[in-house]
């Protein structure tokens, strides 16, 4: 529970406990998607929402009021000094754009994909889903907005009030409900909808890339990333991701996959590439120096680095490409032990 002056007291998880009952109610009157109950589905859901709920919750509430009440503002905007109705809106249109613009990234970004695809994999989307996050996903969001929240010198009454309004519409824009035509044709104008996000969940690439929008569909609208469904589309057209197993929809598999995949591809990132290019050649096995022309030889042998150890394992891995079996061959074995538990461990004396 948050108190933010002037008698503003409001308890964030009974908030969201509330939006989640209610979102339960109305999805079973009125959903717009055939009605699915999956009880494993719900817990493993469930356990990840529970974990990313305390992230976010930490980071994403505690750590923004207590910075901003701890330490001295950074902008001459001083929003905390102005009305309320001034500060409220300000914040909120800021955080809503930033967050839109953080929405963006998580897509674009292949390491911030990984992490941010445990959301789209699910295969369906209702309440459920709405705190379906990876808790690293709920950190790196919280702290950039955190420095937002931070130069702007919001008010905690702002905060308090926009945390709220965030909850209930995370919840909202979730929920497996049909809103009438007439209704959501007006209310899209103004705010995201549940067919509006749901359209941002089907499968299909050109959907699943727009409809950013958290609260306000506007940024959609006026950097053209908005996209149109049918209405038969909604009803039939697929959900989720097809990158994903069965075994990644498990608590254990939604946790540990995006890690493991972007420990997997790490050699693949340009600059690191550019930095195996530069190792000498006695760094690298015979079969790895055969593959690797472009190394330039070197007469002066300069023990390598821990990090450039780590990334000549990785780009190991990636140019074998072929299995375990290959990874011997690539890498000097007097200088390498490894094992193979779903990753390789490198020891290099």
């Amino acid at each position: 529970m948050i108190e933010a002056g002037s008698g503003l007291l409001i308890d964030f998880t009974v908030v969201t406990l509330g939006a989640f009952t209610v979102g339960m109610f109305v999805e079973t009157l009125w959903p717009a998607r055939e009605y699915v109950i999956s009880i494993s589905r719900w817990l493993n859901n469930g356990g990840l929402a529970l974990l990313a709920y305390a992230c976010n919750h930490l980071l994403g509430t505690w750590l923004v009021v207590l910075l901003i009440t701890g330490l001295e503002p950074r902008s001459s905007l001083t929003l905390r000094n102005t009305p309320i109705w001034v500060d409220v809106t300000v914040t909120f249109f800021v955080l809503e754009l930033s967050r839109y613009a953080l929405h963006i990234a998580m897509h674009k970004v292949p390491f911030l994909w990984r992490f941010h695809a445990v959301h789209h994999a699910d295969n369906e989307v209702d309440v459920s889903t709405s705190y379906r996050h990876h808790p690293i996903e709920a950190i790196f969001s919280a702290l950039p907005l955190t420095v937002v929240v931070w130069m702007l010198a919001s008010g905690p009454q702002a905060l308090v009030i926009y945390r709220t309004w965030d909850l209930i519409m995370a919840v909202w824009t979730h929920t497996n409900v049909e809103v009438p035509s007439c209704l959501e044709c007006w209310l899209r104008r103004v705010l995201v909808t549940p067919a509006f996000h749901r359209t941002h969940h089907l499968a299909d690439r050109r959907f699943t890339d727009s409809n950013y929008g958290s609260s306000l569909p506007w940024f959609d609208y006026f950097f053209s990333t908005y996209q149109a469904t049918t209405a038969e589309q909604q009803k039939c057209a697929q959900i989720g991701l097809k990158t994903h197993t069965a075994n990644e929809q498990r608590l254990d598999g939604m946790l540990w996959a995006p890690p493991q995949a972007a420990i997997t591809r790490l050699a693949s990132i340009g600059t690191l590439n550019a930095l195996i290019d530069r190792l000498p050649p006695f760094a690298l096995g015979s079969g790895a120096r055969s593959m690797n022309k472009k190394i330039p030889v070197r007469r002066k042998h300069v023990a390598p680095t821990p990090t450039q150890n780590f990334c000549i394992s990785s780009r190991a891995i990636l140019i074998s490409g072929r299995g375990h079996d290959n990874i011997p061959d690539l890498i000097d074995q007097e200088r390498c032990q490894w094992r193979d538990s779903s990753q390789f461990f490198c020891s290099r004396w």
